[in-house]
């Protein structure tokens, strides 16, 4: 076998390789894309909705007794806003700091 003979074979070996690993890779993308988009449309039906109105009722519910509780307890005083203010400053300061894990969203002063 002459050396450009050898030289043929080896890079028709090197091409088919790299061609079924390839074809592998290309399956594998696919695989996980399709069960990417499976596990989207299975978490974004009805009941995702239903959570999130149920979450956001209750974050409102929440901040409308927090809200109350400190109207009672502050008198709707320049004082109490201020304390109110800084306390919640202060709190995403200390999560932000200590990197507890919090959900993401929009912009915010955190």
């Amino acid at each position: 076998m002459s050396a450009e003979q050898l030289h043929n074979l080896i890079e028709e070996e090197v091409h088919a390789a790299f061609e079924a690993e390839m074809s592998n890779t290309r399956q594998t993308v696919r695989e996980a894309v399709e069960e990417a988009l499976e596990e989207s449309n299975r978490s974004m039906g009805i009941t995702a909705n239903v959570n999130t109105i149920m979450a956001v009722t209750g974050v409102i519910m929440w901040w409308r007794g927090v809200d109350g509780l400190l109207g009672i307890l502050l008198e709707d005083s320049l004082e109490g806003y201020v304390a109110c203010t800084v306390f919640g400053y202060a709190i995403g300061t200390i999560i932000r700091q200590l990197k507890l894990p919090v959900v993401e969203g929009g912009p915010g002063p955190f």
